[in-house]
């Protein structure tokens, strides 16, 4: 299960106690996967449930799925919310906290008729299947400054330690990577559960190289970098912040917040040829 949300450079993108504006939660990715081997087994047995997976697309509820126009996010993470398997149950879940709850924390209604808020589906999520990385990321990401929260096996977390947590069941998980780089400080370090020890930067571009098509990866590594500083990639490209930046626009044309960063970089008066040739 791949990572399902990001921190923006300036603060979480997701409601906080900061006057961050909504709009910009359109930014990051989110996953619904279930096991390939389970979602043959449920294709072969004509589960109605099975081609909504994986699903992977945007913030927007009404969103259609790519090769699935007849579903939307939401209906999708509906109809999955009550499957045999658990680890989609847990990934419905998170799905419908991405969806329905990525402007409010505030509860909502649920295909059982229950009320949960987003940090109690995330809760829910984790004890129906505790290796699932993305729950343990957003939950980290839905934390307020200096808050924990209980899991459901007693243990109290920080936003910090459930990104680490996320880490230890996908090392691979660039939205636990990105998110990680960008809340720890410029001298400090992490250790990986596999005993790497990796300072911000070295998070950010190992999110960056688990995913290279991510705009908000570059944007965030941009973040933390000295204006004239050049860093170079997994794959072997050296990027300066304005290159990271008109990197992270190609990807993700839509996004506002690349935009802004990058005005920032230039002087009054001065243009930029973006890769789209505008």
């Amino acid at each position: 299960l791949p990572g399902a949300r990001i921190c923006c450079p300036k603060g979480p993108l997701c409601p906080s106690d900061d006057a961050a504006a909504v709009s910009s939660h359109t930014m990051h990715l989110q996953y619904l996967q279930a096991p390939a081997a389970d979602t043959q087994a449920a294709a072969t047995a004509g589960d109605p449930d099975a081609h909504a997976i994986p699903l992977m697309g945007s913030t927007n509820p009404n969103a259609a799925f790519p090769g699935h126009p007849e579903l939307t996010y939401r209906t999708a993470s509906w109809r999955l919310f009550s499957h045999h398997d658990a680890a989609i149950r847990a990934a419905a879940r998170v799905g419908l906290a991405c969806v329905d709850c990525h402007s409010t924390r505030d509860p909502i209604s649920l295909p059982d008729g229950k009320w949960m808020t987003p940090k109690e589906l995330y809760l829910d999520a984790i004890a129906l299947n505790p290796s699932c990385a993305p729950a343990y990321n957003d939950l980290g990401v839905w934390l307020k400054k200096n808050e924990t929260v209980t899991l459901p096996d007693g243990r109290v977390f920080c936003s910090r330690e459930l990104y680490l947590e996320a880490l230890k069941h996908d090392l691979q998980c660039s939205n636990a990577l990105c998110n990680l780089g960008l809340a720890i400080s410029a001298t400090e370090t992490v250790t990986l559960c596999d005993g790497r020890v990796l300072d911000r930067k070295n998070l950010l571009m190992l999110a960056v190289s688990y995913g290279p098509t991510t705009g908000m990866y570059y944007c965030s590594l941009s973040s933390i970098i000295e204006p004239n500083e050049i860093v170079t990639l997994p794959d072997g490209r050296a990027m300066d912040r304005r290159q990271l930046l008109l990197e992270a626009i190609s990807l993700d044309p839509r996004a506002w917040w690349p935009y802004y960063e990058l005005a920032d970089c230039l002087s009054v008066g001065e243009p930029i040829v973006l890769r789209d040739g505008r």
